[in-house]
Formats: structure tokens, sequence, C-alpha cells
């Protein structure tokens, strides 16, 4: 599950940024462990047959299927096995795995585990002298800040066969969970203590802040007030940060990143997606012996139970059904076309140009861009999927039904359902330009950077309009950004402006204001053409000339760049305005019905990932697939097969020193494997661990059919794709021959003399 830097394309994280327009270790103070199963509430038929007139039908929102709606029933894991630590699933273990951990257990899974970089990715101790384990891909930034002049670190690997050989990472550091404190009365207490949903939202931030200064000035640690069930509960995780990580082992990229993009997301895999790094502190490794995770050399089998450890990234389960309807219909169609249309532009710039200085950090930027489009065609297909959505449909009404049955919930947080759906059906008008005007934003890496200059101006006009000086300094910065000189390939800027220009020819009609302006009765190539043959915006003079006749001169303007966006100042912050106050409405329907649903369900269902650490259970297996099964691991001799299959070319090509392997490397030894741990982005280089909290394994990815685990879990097909802790001591020991990290993966110390 590759790491990427995209997170913030998330197309619903985007309505924030419209703003612009506006000028020691303690112990956890564990809870009562979860209950499996809640008890049903009675429900009052009166009732329910009143509140099915209030919510678009099963056959509105699913349309014509095969099967009959009513039948469906929700799942028991469709919300996932994501648990979190404060509330462990004790009795569920105990049921699924015939064991009950006590909270031992718990404790030491927690601290072993880290978190990188504020939640970049997952790690995890695994030697008593802060020897730290986590992905390659969560490496490969790192590998090259340390690779030295004349080095290719990340082509050819890395190796410190001692202490002094590690090489410090500066800027890195690691989070180690050390204590949980329930806060949720306290900032219920003072959303509580005000009236209207405004209030209610300045009193919950006010109190967070609180809560985390207090936190802080008593501990003098890093302490996170994490939000759980959208709010439903409110947790202070306690962090220690270590501050100096070195780096000690990276294979080459070809191995940790065998099969490359072509088999992200995919299953049977053969990749040796590891790293290896030391901890300190004050300049010594730090003492781990009491919390890490020894090394399991055996590894797992089929049939064994496993757990997960780390920090998925963000999930929508608990979302109500009309939120994943105007994603399937609005959100995502448009998001898609978006990163394809800008994916085609920058695979054909880079095949044409292998020459330029930054073609690996663009290629790296289009492989990015690569796996979150992946990941958003898995999410939406889950969601066309009518089925899938009828099951959340299930768990929608039977959970209402219980809700609104009884009088005193019913009374506390009213039909937030109807009200979410309300106001989704007033953002819909609205759903386009949320996500496609963004793009007119200075900067964007999927935007023509022409557009976003012209876009200044036209803000810079509109900020002069409103009578702000032109010396004043929100304008003098708005015009230091026009006047910078824009960067780049102009053959790139050209297929990004003729991306953007699809975005309009193909979502908006032919008389919308920025579809005449822009690109007219021509195809968006020849849109393009025309537009840049007729732009002043890549001469800074005639720029600056323009600006100092401003506001006039912009009004005036016969640049065809400029001119096509006049007027979108006022139709963006008019759709700011109503879109605000129609989330503002949401926002507040969503406070309550999180409450609502720990009022109901309690910890028996986990809340939603919010990267914070979380212990995933499941079982190793394979799966019916693509007609066949697939199997519980994968090996060697299916590595050398697909590097031979595939003509021992990039991104199946081998390094050499894998080419010629040595006698004693077992080609028979487990490489890859799957499990049925719910995993999700922010998950990558969690610990796979047995019930003896041994590592056998390290989690990179989900297999195909996890993609739509954004809103849904199947166990039935959802696979995490881990690299099997036996491979991995098989290659340190008998192919690269790095005994010293053998010996201290195996014993959990450092060889003597170290």
């Amino acid at each position: 599950m590759s790491r990427s830097p995209l997170s913030m394309l998330r197309p619903f994280g985007m309505i924030p940024l419209l703003l612009l327009l506006a000028t020691g270790c303690a112990g956890s103070r564990v809870q009562t462990p979860a209950v499996i199963e809640p008890t049903p509430l009675p429900v009052d038929t009166a009732i329910v047959e009143e509140l099915e007139s209030t919510l678009p039908t099963l056959a509105d929102l699913l349309g014509p299927v095969s099967f009959d709606p009513d039948t469906v029933r929700a799942g028991r894991f469709d919300t996932g096995r994501m648990w979190t630590f404060d509330a462990p699933p004790m009795d569920w273990f105990s049921e699924a795995y015939g064991f009950q951990p006590d909270e031992a257990w718990f404790e030491h899974a927690r601290l072993g585990a880290l978190r990188s970089n504020g939640g970049e990715c997952t790690a995890s101790f695994v030697s008593a002298n802060g020897l730290m384990f986590t992905n390659h891909h969560c490496a490969r930034d790192y590998v090259t800040q340390v690779s030295l002049e004349g080095e290719n670190l990340l082509e050819n690997g890395f190796y410190a066969a001692t202490r002094d050989e590690e090489r410090l990472v500066e800027g890195f550091f690691v989070d180690q969970l050390v204590e949980i404190t329930d806060v949720t009365a306290r900032i219920h207490g003072a959303m509580d203590a005000v009236e209207d949903a405004q209030a209610k939202a300045q009193a919950r931030q006010q109190a967070v802040m609180e809560v985390g200064a207090e936190m802080d000035a008593e501990n003098g640690m890093v302490n996170e007030v994490v939000e759980f069930f959208n709010g439903g509960r409110y947790s202070v995780y306690t962090f220690k940060r270590y501050t100096e990580v070195r780096l000690v082992m990276a294979p080459e990229l070809d191995i940790g990143y065998f099969g490359g993009d072509p088999d992200n997301f995919t299953y049977p895999r053969y990749n040796l997606d590891i790293s290896f790094w030391r901890v300190y502190e004050d300049g010594e490794p730090v003492d781990s012996s009491d919390f890490f995770f020894k090394w399991s050399v055996e590894g797992p089998k089929a049939g064994d139970p496993v757990f997960v450890i780390g920090n998925p990234g963000s999930t929508s389960r608990l979302n109500t059904v009309a939120q994943y309807a105007f994603d399937r219909d609005i959100g995502n169609p448009a998001f898609l076309h978006i990163l394809r249309t800008r994916m085609e532009a920058m695979r054909s710039f880079l095949d044409a140009n292998t020459d330029i200085p930054d073609w690996e950090e663009l290629n790296n930027l289009y492989f990015n861009l690569s796996n979150t489009e992946k990941a958003y065609t898995g999410q939406q297909g889950g969601l066309l999927d009518a089925y899938k959505l009828a099951r959340k449909a299930a768990f929608q009404t039977d959970f209402r039904n219980q809700v609104m049955s009884d009088p005193t919930m019913s009374d506390t947080y009213g039909d937030p359902w109807t009200e979410i759906a309300e106001a989704r059906d007033g953002i819909r008008p609205f759903g386009l330009d949320m996500y496609l005007l963004r793009f007119t934003r200075p900067g964007d890496i999927l935007s023509s950077a022409l557009l976003g200059k012209a876009f200044l101006i036209q803000q810079y006009r509109f900020m002069l309009d409103q009578g702000m000086p032109a010396d004043s300094d929100n304008a003098g910065e708005v015009r230091s950004m026009i006047e910078a000189p824009i960067e780049g390939y102009p053959e790139l800027e050209k297929a990004m402006l003729v991306a953007q220009l699809s975005d309009l020819h193909r979502f908006y009609p032919a008389d919308d204001p920025l579809v005449s302006g822009l690109v007219g009765f021509r195809e968006p190539a020849g849109a393009a053409e025309y537009l840049l043959n007729g732009t002043i915006l890549n001469d800074t003079e005639a720029v600056t000339a323009l600006l100092a006749g401003a506001p006039a001169s912009i009004a005036n303007t016969t640049d065809p760049i400029i001119k096509g966006l006049d007027g979108l100042m006022m139709r963006l912050i008019q759709m700011q305005g109503a879109v605000q106050q129609l989330l503002g409405e949401e926002d507040a329907a969503v406070s309550r019905l999180a409450r609502a649903v720990f009022d109901v369900y309690g910890f028996s269902i986990p809340p939603d990932a919010t990267s914070s650490l979380r212990i995933q259970d499941g079982v190793v297996t394979g799966y019916p697939y693509n007609g066949t099964v697939a199997p519980v691991n994968t090996t060697f001799y299916g590595l050398y097969d697909r590097w031979a299959s595939h003509g021992k070319v990039d991104p199946w090509a081998l390094p050499e020193r894998w080419q010629n392997p040595p006698d004693e490397f077992d080609l028979d030894t487990p490489i890859n494997f799957v499990s049925t741990c719910d995993i999700i982005g922010g998950n990558s280089g969690s610990p796979v661990l047995n019930r003896d909290l041994e590592v056998v394994g390290i989690a990179f990815d989900g297999n195909i059919e996890s993609l739509p685990g954004s809103f849904i879990f199947l166990p039935d097909l959802n696979r995490c794709v881990s690299v099997h802790s036996a491979g991995i001591f098989e290659v340190i020991s008998d192919l690269f021959g790095y005994r010293p990290l053998a010996v201290e993966l195996e014993t959990g110390s450092l060889p003597p003399g170290e």
C-alpha cells in the first residue's frame, strides 16, 4: 500500500481550502473490554413506518438490481476490525482464537509499535537495542537523503554492518504511544453547555485546545486529542518522541518495489518491502528490552491467527448512505477523471523527456497518482456494487430504527440521517464546482500554472474592487505571487492546461461561462493552443504593467486566459457560502449521529480509522480469485518465475546479486503471504504478530479486492498482503550474508562486540 503525498487530493478534503478566497512509559488507562454483540433495543413499528418516508428508497438509491434489497442484511464486521487500544476486544479474541490476552499483552503490543514522522507509516521495535522495522517504500526518501556523493543507495541498497556505519536521518522521528486518557466527558460537557451548532463546534475546538495544552504542561510529551466515532468519543494520546533515528539496512529498489506500479494492490506478490533502522536516545541505542517484538524465523502458516498493530489512515464506514451516494454520483467520477487525464499528460511528457534532471522526481509523482487512481477506482467500484451499498443501507436502517424507537435517544439526537441527506441534496448542485474549480488554485500539482496565475490576477482585481489598498500586506502578497516567474516545462504546462480544459469540456454545458470563456467551440487541445498563443502570462514585464493599472486594466484585458476567468471569484464565493452553510448543518447532524453510534453500539464496533493506533486481527488464509485460488503464501521460486516470465526487465528486473543466488539460499521459503487482517493506507510498515507477539511479517499492501474497504470490510475477499518473516530472515542470512543483523533478529540482541 504505497505511501502517497496525495492525501491532500482527497476530494472532500478540498472544501476548507476555498477559504483562500475570503482573504519513561506510563501505563494505558484501559477501559472496560468491548462487548461483542450489542443487545438490540426494542423497535417501535409505527415509528419505523413513519421513518421510511423521510429518506430515499433503496430503489431510488440502487436503481434496477437482480436481488431483493429488502432481504439484504448487514454483516457482523461490515464496519471492520480496526480495534482501539482504549477498549481492546478481549472477548472477541477469546471467541475467535481461543485465547484471551490480558492487559499486559495489549500494553506490550502498544509499546512495541511506532508511528513514523507523525503518520507517514507504522514501524516497530524488533530487538532490545532499538532496532526498528518498517517498509522499504516508507524509507525511500530517507535512503536518498543519506546517500553520499557518488552513491545511489536507493538503487543499490544499503547495509551498516556496525553501529558506526549507521546513517543518521535528519528530521526523521518516531512516536511511541505511552498513555491513553479518556477526555470524552470534558469535551462533550463543553459542547452540551451551549445551544446552536456553530457554538457547539467552537466549544469543541476550544475544549480540545485546552485539554491538549493542559496535558502538554503536565507531562511535557507529545499529546494529541484523538476523535473517535466522528466525535462520539475523545482520548488524549500521549507519545514519547524519538528524534535520533539511523538507517541500518534497505534492499535494492528493484526488489523492494518488485513489480512496481503494475503489481501494486495485487496478489500473488513477490516483494521484499522492508527496511531496518535503529532508534537512539542521548547518543546510545534505545533500551527497548521491555517492549520489542521477538522475531519468528519460521513465520506463519495457513490457519494461524495474526494481529496487525498499526495506524490506519482513514475510513468512512460509519458514513450515511446519502454521503456514499454523493461520492458515487459526483465526487469520485469527477476526481477520477482529473487523476486519469493528469496521469496521461504526465506519462506522455515523461516518456518523451527521459533526460530531464528531475525525471525521477516527476516519475515518482506519476506513480503516486497511479496509486491514488487505483485506490479510488476500487472504492468507486465498491460504491457501484448495489449489493455492498444495500448492506450499508441495512446497517443504517437497523441503527436508525433503534435510535428513533427509543424516546430518550430520539429526543436527544433527532433524525440526523434525514438532515445529512437534505444537506447533501443541497450540496449536489455545487458538487462539480467543488471538485473542478479548485484546480484554478496556484501551485496545485495537478493544475495549469497559467490558470493558477490568471486566477490570482482575478483575485487581486477583486481585492482592489472591494476597497483593499494596493500597498496593503494582503494585496502585496498576492501581487508577489503573480509576479513570480512560472517554473517548469512548457510542454508539461501545455499538457496540464489541455487536461484542465478537458475537465470543463466533459462536465459542464457549452454555455457555462468558464467553458465559453476558455474553451468555446474548440476541442481542449485546440483551445489550449489558442490560449497559449494569446496570453501575456509568460511575459513578466507585461504582467507587471497589467497590475500597475489594476483593477481597470484587468477588467478590460484582452488576454484570453485572464478574461476567461472573469466572474469566477464571485462564483466561488457564492458557492463557498452556500456549501459551508450546508456543511455546517451536516456537521451538526454528524456530531449527534456520532454520539448515537456510541450509545447503541459502544466499542462493540470499532470507530473509523483516524491515523490512530489500532490492533487488527485476522487469519492467514488464501481466497478465490480469477477463477482459481490465491495461495496462502508465495515463495522465491515464484519470484524467479515472475522475473523470467516478464523478460527480466523493469519493473520485474532483479538486482544483480539476486540473479545467481548461492546454493544455501532456499527457494522454497515463503516471501509474501495474505491474511484477513483489516488494513488500509497508513498501515504500511505495520508489524504482523502471532499470539505470542512475535513478528511473523510486515504489512505492505492490500489486494485489489480490498479497495472498497474504505467504506465496507468484507473478510471473504479482503486481504492484507505482508512480507513473510521466514523469507526476510532467509534473505538476510543466506543471500545477503548480513550475519550481525541476522543474529540480532534471531536473538533479540546485538552480537558480542557491537
